[in-house]
């Protein structure tokens, strides 16, 4: 019985051991061409000759949408080629016509030869739209602008996309299609990031107010618990460790007590 009891009293104060971190491998990173099943020989290929291959090879189903390799489903060849090795530099955007239920893209100033060539290459009806700025000029914008955000504290993101104006999501220009640089700002430098990029870039970068990412009280108290690799079970088990020991000297006690009275009740000889 002593042994018990010093055994739980040595558990209940007995520091947990330290959880040993196992070292995660990285998880390996997807170039997209490995994402999409296309080799440097996809490459070298024409886009007719890649719509070409991939009708040869099964990858376009018959509403002319387009499947690859791991990375999904594209909606239309023209998409796939533009994403998958990079816009032309006559190519304003992609997007949704949800006036039509089309597939759209904006090209800077499309000739009629060369709206039919887009048009073939997406082989369903597609809305093609005029923009002012190329993807590419704008991705130079935003990669200028990205990189003096450490320099800025009050500019909290840039992107590039559409507006929202009274809750309705839209592009730019008199179409409302074009893409723009979109910049988060704070309130107290909107009108110096305003007035600066309106003087480097024009029309190019579109300043909204916005303010950093944050974890609201109520989102934070709402996150579920984290296992600590191991330490919420040793806080539990020295827990359950001290319950235990004093148990034990509680019934030791009661022992104790109940031979005591019985040897007073024992009439002595």
């Amino acid at each position: 019985m002593l042994f018990a009891i010093v055994l739980a009293a040595f558990l209940a104060v007995t520091p947990p051991p330290t959880p040993t971190p196992v070292p995660v491998p990285a998880p390996p990173t997807l170039t997209p061409w490995q994402l999409y099943g296309v080799t440097a020989e996809d490459a070298e290929l024409t886009p007719q000759e890649l719509v070409a291959k991939w009708r040869e090879d099964g990858s376009i189903d018959e509403s002319g949408g387009v499947r690859l390799g791991l990375g999904g489903y594209f909606s239309n060849p023209l998409y796939a080629i533009w994403y998958i090795f990079g816009y032309p530099d006559d190519a304003g955007g992609m997007f949704y016509d949800g006036d039509t239920g089309l597939d759209g893209i904006s090209v800077v100033n499309p000739t009629p030869e060369r709206m039919e060539e887009l048009r073939a290459l997406a082989i369903a009806d597609i809305v093609i739209v005029t923009s002012k700025y190329s993807w590419n000029e704008l991705l130079r914008v935003h990669g200028e602008i990205a990189a003096t955000m450490p320099q800025n504290p009050g500019l909290y993101g840039v992107g590039m996309g559409w507006k929202v104006t009274d809750g309705i999501v839209h592009g730019f220009g008199e179409n409302q299609r074009e893409t723009r640089v979109v910049v988060n700002a704070d309130a107290k430098d909107i009108d110096r990031l305003r007035a600066e990029y309106d003087r480097r870039y024009g029309d190019m970068v579109y300043v909204k107010v916005s303010g950093p990412a944050t974890l609201t009280g109520s989102a934070e108290a709402e996150r579920p618990p984290v296992w600590q690799g191991g330490g919420s079970f040793y806080r539990d088990w020295r827990f359950m460790a001290a319950g235990a020991g004093f148990l034990a000297i509680l019934l030791a006690a009661l022992l104790v007590l109940v031979r005591y009275r019985r040897k007073r009740q024992t009439p002595s000889e």
